[in-house]
């Protein structure tokens, strides 16, 4: 996760060298162990460097080759070998690093690099000898990228504040993002920021800049979708779930101490249990602990239980963070460093337990994405996309083979219980939005278009997996685990979403194997314990917010700093809500709350600047 910035004079004008380097000093809580920039005539590159793999203990960033093709990467290339092989740097003798497997990826392929890597990374390379600027972001969009083009600048970095940094990048709010964030506590809008100077490069897209052209962008992938395989016997299954996950854990274990974001749940285990196994055949040490959340008196919680039985099953330590006593914007007045915009009131809480795993390793595994690849369709979905004989077939071996029967999807007991009772609507558009400001922008046509957006149509069986997985939700809730939004060099990694594993998941027959995650449990056998294979797939039994209750606001706080966003939100309208909520609809009403303690730091950044030493090392 380390920080990059890449700095443009489009005129020809020389880079300042201090103020490349000021801006570097931006990202140093991300890239601690090293701060260097690089500068030729119009091109400048900064780089803040924190190894989280072997291989980096090896690496310098600015990196060229030639010194005439020039590279900064957040990155990490999975499946080495074979990119090594296909690059056919077998025989090198020294440690081949992960950015320059990108360079030489590019120097052999060029812009078609991108179809050659597979891993997590956002990279620019300035290649001299074409006056070109390349850039790409990776698949998912584990790694940020942010640019922005004012004047004759053109900037780009993983890093929102270190754009900020420029004099010339305005701290001008872009209404519309705001005006989704209030609606919907996420930005649909992939190309841009809470900020209008700065814009963000999607998921799978590459960037490219020249004189003659300026700047273009293009997607260069999508994610396929599968075919359903099928394998002859059931241990088949197994044997290639565990196989590539292994690959998938391997990939983002190259590191001998990292934790894990541990539940009681099936797969934080299943990655705990791979990574002991993988690292065993690697004949590597592992410090491998577990982190969990638990509330041991808020509300009913037996998250305690079942992580300890896993941990102790697997051998591992574990460290409980209690979180009873967390408070709804606990110390956000103090933060200094403004976090991105949204609905998390336990936002600074959490920014303090990621700093008590990053106290152990600057790795974490994470099971986000198993619930989204192995969502099961009903038989009734199934009867739509799949010959009756298959769906016949698969249910009767999955139910009378294995006992596990699918979920019917037949409707009758739904339709029971909505019997007598009206239809349900499109929700309502928050009433407490500042009327001049939703008609600005018309927020309520934005509520409309957003809420009734069909959905992608997909003539396949596991259709809603898909559209899980490749969710604009995904990439708020990658960038928002991002140390350039968190503040805390931690690196977190989803073996999830390897694209190798989730093609795979995604084809597997919906019955048995996404029903209950029976492939979780039955791979499992071996390594997890009873409790935790057997234990029934449940919601969370309560909501910590909704035990809370809105007793726990610092009221006072609030009523000074909501009038500042009068602008965006009716105070009245607001208040007069207050009285008529109750459970999760805790969430909703407190979006604009959220957004206004955002605003506080926001306003207090804009006219208190933090002072930014120069810093980094100057190879130019």
């Amino acid at each position: 996760m380390s920080g990059i910035l890449a700095l443009i004079h489009i005129d020809g004008a020389p880079v300042d060298p201090g103020l490349l380097s000021r801006m570097n000093q931006a990202m140093t809580s991300r890239g601690p162990d090293a701060q260097t920039v690089w500068s030729r005539g119009f091109v400048g590159f900064g780089h803040t460097l924190l190894r989280t793999t072997w291989e980096a203990a090896a690496e310098s960033q600015p990196y060229t080759i030639d010194d005439r093709v020039w590279i900064v990467a957040d990155a990490r290339i999975d499946d080495r070998q074979a990119t090594i092989e296909k690059l056919e740097l077998t025989h090198s003798d020294r440690v081949l690093t992960d950015v320059e497997l990108i360079l030489q990826a590019y120097l052999r392929w060029d812009k078609d690099c991108v179809d050659h890597l597979l891993g997590d990374f956002a990279f620019v390379i300035w290649d001299e000898r074409h006056q070109r600027l390349f850039c790409a972001r990776d698949h998912f969009g584990v790694k940020p990228f942010y640019y922005s083009q004012v004047g004759n600048c053109l900037i780009i970095s993983n890093t929102i504040d270190c754009l900020r940094q420029h004099p010339q990048v305005s701290s001008k709010l872009n209404d519309r993002t705001i005006g989704d964030l209030l609606l919907f506590d996420l930005n649909y809008d992939l190309t841009t920021t809470v900020f209008s100077d700065i814009q963000r490069l999607p998921p799978a897209h590459i960037f490219t800049w020249s004189q003659q052209r300026g700047v273009q962008t293009r997607r260069y992938w999508t994610l396929p979708v599968p075919e359903l395989i099928r394998y002859k016997n059931t241990q088949d299954y197994l044997d290639r779930f565990q196989e590539l996950m292994a690959q998938a854990v391997g990939d983002r274990l190259r590191t001998d101490k990292v934790a894990s974001f541990f539940s009681g749940g099936l797969d934080s285990t299943t990655i705990a249990a791979t990574a002991l196994a993988v690292a065993k055949a690697r004949s590597q040490p592992l410090d491998l602990k577990a982190f969990t959340t638990v509330y041991d008196r808020l509300m009913p919680d037996r998250e305690r239980d079942y992580a300890g039985v896993a941990a102790a099953s697997l051998g591992i330590s574990i460290e409980y963070q209690v979180a009873d006593d967390d408070k709804l914007y606990q110390d956000w007045h103090k933060c200094e460093f403004l976090m991105p915009p949204g609905n998390d009131p336990f936002q600074t809480s959490w920014r303090e337990r990621t700093k008590e795993i990053a106290a152990h390793s600057r790795v974490a595994l994470c099971g986000h994405g198993g619930d989204e690849a192995l969502a099961a369709p009903s038989v009734v979905e199934m009867l739509q996309t799949m010959p009756f004989i298959d769906v016949g077939w698969d249910v009767s071996r999955s139910w009378l083979g294995l006992g596990v029967q699918p979920h019917w999807g037949s409707g009758l007991l739904g339709w029971w219980r909505r019997w007598g009772k009206p239809e349900l609507e499109t929700p309502q558009c928050p009433t407490w939005l500042n009327p001049d400001f939703a008609r600005s922008i018309d927020l309520e046509q934005r509520w409309g278009e957003i809420h009734c957006q069909p959905k992608q149509q997909l003539d396949f069986p596991r259709a809603g997996a898909y559209n899980k997985s490749t969710s604009v939700l995904w990439t708020a809730h990658l960038e928002a685990n991002d140390p350039g939004c968190s503040g805390v060099p931690l690196e977190i990694r989803l073996p999830f979403i390897d694209l190798r594993l989730l093609n795979y998941l995604l084809a597997l027959p919906p019955v048995p194997w996404c029903v209950n995650k029976t492939l979780l449990r039955m791979a499992g056998r071996d390594s997890l314990p009873a409790e935790i294979r057997l234990r029934p797939k449940t919601p969370l039994v309560a909501d910590p917010l909704s035990a809370m209750g809105l007793d726990s606001l610092d009221l006072s706080h609030i009523a000074k700093i909501l009038p500042a966003i009068e602008g965006y939100v009716s105070i009245d309208r607001l208040v007069n809500t207050s009285d008529t909520i109750a459970g999760w609809e805790y969430w909703n009403y407190l979006m604009p709350i959220s957004f206004a303690y955002w605003f506080d730091r926001y306003l207090h950044q804009l006219y208190n600047p933090p002072l930014l030493a120069t810093g980094g090392h100057d190879t130019s």
